[in-house]
């Protein structure tokens, strides 16, 4: 009897994976769309003979409220309180998939989320979760995938985070953690799989603000200045909140200064990597709008550039990576970091180049490993760091290091901390800053 196989990914990956169930098996997958089931694709899915299912976290977790009601029972009438039902899900189940294959199930991390609470309701078939990135701050970040997989393992959330962890972060019984871990979870890096793999060279590359960034730079740091001498680090973040997220937003600014005011730099360097090495170039920013760093770059690289933004559909972004990959007359491909955070396989790309800095630090290494390729094209590439000296690029840049070099106890690698507490550690670093220079 044929297996029937359902895969549920980000929005953005669903084109991805039908090229490549099409590429490996010659099959068309049946496309789950709409957020609530119609005649046919319920018909489809419990009654269909195809191999292969894909469809979207969006699509699939879409909750309905049914509304509260008074029900008589045994003559007496019973209140049936207001609840949420996920019909996708409840298709899903009386399909009864052989295996269902969740593809960056990091997506369901956060258990309150109605994605999450909709997927713990999967109750048939085998399945398969797959993330690079199963802890992204916390141990509690993994039970809802283990909830999934095996809910008698995982217990409750409340029980397994005062099990595992002192205050809901700090790690602890990290021994008996690992070890019930074993049996279900499987972790291969690139490293172990292909032992003599091409390197990834980091280079660091230090540029000076102009003297009008510098003077827009100053104007915003004096601000900082101004809320820091007010701000009481002993009273923790939620007594000055508001403070705080004042200081977050010149935090933004200050970056904005530094993104814009390199860009130039930035567009000039991917010309040199590019004629002295005669490669592809990929150049990534945050900032695509406030300022428009990404256009701005492309613009200075004219017709040998493309560009990749969030606006785009995912359809869109397939084929500029392909016409990238591909194209001799393009060198160069310029793109929102987070437009191209999932499913793009940029392998044409010799170079890549930071022209700023996000807050977490596996997004600079996914960047990468979209131009980096997949097990069955993998190249070495030069990454290229652009920091703006004396600047909060720098402070970030350490920061970020120091949560690179963490040895992550639960999950053998590396821990990438994503949480908030890196802005206090930058207003930390800036506290100490203005003491030092109100010293001067």
């Amino acid at each position: 009897m044929k297996k029937r196989f359902l895969i549920v990914a980000p929005a953005a990956l669903v084109p991805n994976w039908k090229k490549q169930i099409w590429k490996f098996t010659k099959e068309v997958p049946f496309l789950i769309e709409g957020t609530v089931p119609d005649p046919y694709q319920a018909a489809e899915i419990i009654k269909g003979d195809r191999t292969y299912y894909l469809g979207s976290y969006t699509s699939l977790a879409k909750g309905t409220k049914v509304p509260e009601e008074w029900k008589e029972v045994d003559g007496k009438k019973i209140k049936i309180p207001e609840f949420t039902t996920y019909l996708w899900i409840n298709f899903i189940n009386m399909a009864k998939f052989d295996v269902i294959i969740l593809d960056e199930a990091h997506f369901l991390k956060n258990v309150d989320s109605s994605r999450s609470k909709a997927f713990r309701e999967l109750k048939e078939g085998k399945k398969l979760l797959l993330t690079g990135t199963p802890i992204l701050n916390y141990p509690p970040e993994i039970w809802a995938l283990l909830a999934m997989l095996d809910p008698k393992l995982a217990g409750s959330y409340d029980g397994f985070r005062n099990r595992y962890t002192l205050n809901g972060r700090t790690p602890k019984n990290v021994k008996e953690l690992r070890e019930s871990l074993k049996p279900i979870l499987l972790r291969r890096t690139k490293k172990e799989v292909l032992k003599d793999l091409d390197p990834i060279e980091r280079i660091t590359e230090y540029v000076e603000l102009s003297s009008q960034g510098r003077e827009i730079y100053e104007e915003v740091v004096a601000g900082i200045w101004r809320e820091l001498e007010i701000l009481d680090f002993s009273a923790g973040i939620g007594k000055d909140s508001q403070k705080i997220t004042n200081i977050l937003a010149m935090f933004m600014r200050m970056k904005q200064v530094c993104a814009a005011d390199k860009a130039n730099y930035v567009a000039d360097l991917a010309v040199r990597l590019h004629d002295s090495n005669d490669e592809k170039v990929l150049i990534f920013s945050q900032f695509v709008n406030k300022p428009p760093v990404v256009p701005e770059i492309a613009k200075k690289l004219g017709g040998e550039a493309l560009s990749i933004v969030g606006t785009q559909s995912p359809g869109d972004r397939l084929d500029i990576v392909e016409r990238f990959n591909t194209d001799k007359n393009i060198h160069f491909l310029v793109a929102s970091l987070h437009a191209t955070k999932l499913g793009l396989d940029i392998t044409g790309a010799g170079s890549v180049i930071f022209n700023d800095l996000d807050w977490t630090p596996a997004n600079h290494e996914q960047a990468e490993a979209r131009a980096y390729g997949r097990m069955s094209d993998l190249h070495s590439i030069t990454s290229y760091y652009i920091i703006c000296q004396d600047t909060i690029e720098e402070v970030i840049q350490d920061i970020l290091a120091k949560k690179l070099a963490i040895i992550d106890e639960v999950i053998e690698g590396v821990q990438r901390d994503r949480s908030p507490g890196i802005f206090m550690e930058v207003l930390k670093e800036l506290k100490r800053t203005a003491w030092q220079r109100k010293g001067k």
